[in-house]
């Protein structure tokens, strides 16, 4: 893709595209004088001659006319202080003053902002942009590449309070108990306690097996001195294998310890959507944990963990996670262009922010204007305007040379054939 232009060589071709236009106008004024002094020469004029010397003294007239007024626009022509002339710089104050209150005026007004923001559609425009892959794409890196700075330049110690604070209210404002029964229920209808209990069983199983000579050990040093050690180590092993019994009896389901087990889920799901007493239990529960220093600790260090989550997903993100964001963005900007009330809604909330923040500060951005161009130097603002309208104003001195031409050659006409 080919580089934006950069603002000096913008300068530089604008400025050689005015000299250019300049050599046109100067080039055509120049043959009209060359034409007007070369009929001087010629002995006898016929009607032909004589219309073009009339027509080219004219056109002299037009061209150095219009000349001098394109020139009196920035400069006194030649240098010469002929009153009302180099009308920009020495009315540059005037000329600031005049864009920023037709700015403030036009531009910034509250009903025209409006009327421009309903045509624009940003919305859709947006949504439009978004929606092609390689700007999403682009977006997604710019977000990926900025999170971890913002993350880091966020004030720690004021997210853990406020994070604390938001966890403490709305744990608070949870009812703890139905909320524990609705849970418990939905794993009962699921049949997901199955799991969790064979799970939980399983991992007692794995850790009698893990410290099977811990057991054994234990036990010798709680048995009477007077027993053999060989003993000791025989009544541990066989209480370990009977604990092992027992548990793997637990993972039947047909077994009394499993059907005890259910029948506890189901009374406790009972008990916290029904009993007040043990509500109320919970609840007391619940308030002492809030209220201790370790729970805020633990609360606080929730934003440490996520934090450090988000840092190390984002420096060195996952093609997954690119195309995951990548893939949101251009979705939403589907979403903009094919939803007219998500579109309805983003415009107005655009429209609401540019009229508290633009529209309120209208005489500020005006006088602010004033005051840039104030602060310019004569010659700055007369080689900014000239560079920008110069072009254009050449056409005036092209045109005032072939219009006073075209007059002339009527006027030679009319007074030769048509006046006596």
């Amino acid at each position: 893709m080919t580089p934006p232009t950069s603002y000096a060589s913008d300068i530089a071709m604008k400025e050689m595209q005015l000299r250019r236009y300049k050599r046109y106008a100067l080039s055509l004024l120049l043959l009209m004088a060359a034409t007007f002094i070369g009929m001087h020469y010629v002995p006898e004029k016929g009607p032909i001659l004589s219309l073009i010397m009339s027509a080219s003294e004219a056109g002299i007239v037009g061209g150095l006319a219009d000349w001098f007024a394109v020139t009196a626009l920035f400069r006194h022509p030649m240098g010469i202080p002929i009153p009302h002339t180099a009308l920009i710089p020495n009315n540059k104050d005037r000329i600031g003053n005049s864009i920023g209150t037709f700015i403030e005026q036009h531009f910034l007004n509250p009903e025209e902002v409006v009327t421009r923001l309903n045509k624009a559609n940003i919305a859709g425009r947006v949504g439009a942009w978004l929606s092609k892959p390689e700007n999403a794409d682009l977006i997604s890196q710019y977000i990926l590449a900025a999170t971890p700075h913002m993350v880091r330049s966020l004030n720690d110690d004021e997210i853990r309070q406020t994070v604390t604070r938001v966890a403490k209210t709305e744990l608070q404002n949870l009812k703890v108990a139905p909320f524990l029964g609705d849970i418990l229920s939905v794993l009962l209808k699921h049949e997901q306690q199955k799991d969790l209990f064979s799970k939980a069983v399983g991992y007692v199983r794995q850790a009698l097996v893990d410290h099977r000579y811990r057991i054994i050990e234990i036990v010798e040093k709680k048995s009477y001195w007077w027993v053999p050690a060989s003993v000791d180590k025989k009544v541990a092993e066989a209480i370990l294998e009977g604990a092992l019994e027992f548990v793997d009896d637990l993972q039947n389901e047909d077994s009394e310890a499993y059907q005890k087990f259910d029948q506890a889920v189901a009374d406790l799901i009972y008990k916290l959507q029904t009993s007040d007493s043990f509500k109320a239990q919970i609840e007391t529960f619940k308030e002492k944990v809030i209220e201790d220093e370790s729970a805020s600790l633990l609360l606080g260090q929730i934003w440490d963990r996520l934090r450090d989550h988000i840092i190390s997903q984002t420096e060195m993100p996952s093609d997954t996670l690119r195309s995951t964001i990548a893939s949101g963005i251009a979705g939403f900007g589907q979403k903009m262009q094919h939803d007219p009330e998500l579109e309805a809604r983003i415009n107005e909330r655009l429209e609401a922010l540019v009229l508290q923040v633009a529209v309120p500060w209208r005489r500020q951005i005006g006088a602010f204007i004033a005051d840039v161009v104030r602060g310019w130097d004569a010659k700055t603002i007369t080689n900014r305007i000239e560079l920008t309208v110069g072009r254009d104003l050449q056409y005036v001195r092209i045109n005032g040379t072939l219009v006073g031409a075209l007059v002339g050659a009527i006027v030679h006409c009319v007074s030769t054939y048509l006046l006596p």
